[in-house]
């Protein structure tokens, strides 16, 4: 039998940890909230995956669905809470790339505009 996690840190990856699960989040807070926004945000994820880690964010709180139509169907995605409480997570995640990983991130990635448009987006 598997120990239960009671390590704050493997807890929380339990949430955000997962492929995919972060960069959900960032788009939240990047303005995405319909589905089809995050598949062009995120090429490779398949629709298929991408309703599994929505529906698993939103059984963690981190964000919630709200259906704007119901014919057709139409839904968006908002952050709880609970979610935009990773703000500073994001920030200080871009922050280690633009500090440590810049040789493989272009220089308008890496722009001091950039990273005041990654501070507003965060609410920092």
């Amino acid at each position: 039998m598997r120990e239960k996690k009671s390590c704050p840190i493997d807890k929380t990856l339990e949430y955000i940890g997962k492929k995919w699960n972060l960069l959900i989040i960032r788009d939240l807070f990047l303005g995405k909230k319909k589905f089809n926004e995050f598949l062009e945000s995120n090429p490779q994820l398949s629709n298929k995956v991408l309703s599994q880690k929505l529906k698993e964010l939103e059984t963690h709180s981190l964000i919630e669905k709200r259906i704007i139509s119901k014919t057709p169907l139409l839904a968006e995605y908002y952050l709880t809470d609970r979610g935009k409480a990773l703000n500073k997570v994001l920030f200080e995640i871009a922050m280690f790339g633009v500090e440590n990983i810049s040789q493989e991130l272009t220089l308008r990635t890496c722009s001091k505009e950039s990273i005041e448009h990654l501070k507003k987006s965060l609410n920092l």
